[in-house]
């Protein structure tokens, strides 16, 4: 009983003096749709690698898919029907990628993620999440430059 009478004068000590006035502070927009932007790249598939460079960059992003998408399935299966060692060499030569054995060209509707450390071993300096596979193809335009890498 003494603390709640403790407590009480407390209080109204505190607030002697001053109006209870409420500070409204404005909530940030909040946007329910991420930046989703359109990527134009090479995909690279393997065991451990699903990789994305991207045109004009010389970096590794990871590829995260929302669905499965049945054109990329049918590019990346009839690649399957290679020989594997030829199927590594090729892609080695198109991407520079360590354990790619697939490729295609790829134009995509996907949300990227901040710089960081994403996929297989933290070897993607970003991941992007794919919500749309708009164009699979093994024709890479003459406008996509994909710089090779040269090393993690």
């Amino acid at each position: 009983m003494l603390r709640i009478v403790g407590a009480a004068l407390l209080l109204a000590a505190c607030s002697r003096g001053k109006s209870a006035a409420l500070t409204i502070v404005p909530s940030p927009v909040f946007d329910a749709a991420p930046l989703e932007k359109k990527f134009t790249g090479i995909g690279g598939f393997g065991r451990e690698a699903q990789a994305f460079l991207p045109c004009g960059l010389s970096q590794e992003w990871w590829l995260e898919f929302d669905a499965r998408w049945p054109e990329l399935d049918r590019a990346l299966e009839e690649q399957g029907k290679a020989e594997l060692s030829s199927r590594l060499e090729e892609c080695d030569r198109k991407t520079g990628l360590f354990g790619c054995d697939k490729w295609v060209y790829l134009e995509l509707d996907a949300v990227p993620s901040e710089p960081g450390r994403y996929g297989h071993m933290g070897w993607y300096s970003r991941e992007l999440r794919v919500t749309r596979v708009l164009r699979v193809t093994r024709d890479v335009p003459s406008a996509c430059k994909v710089r090779r890498l040269t090393s993690r």
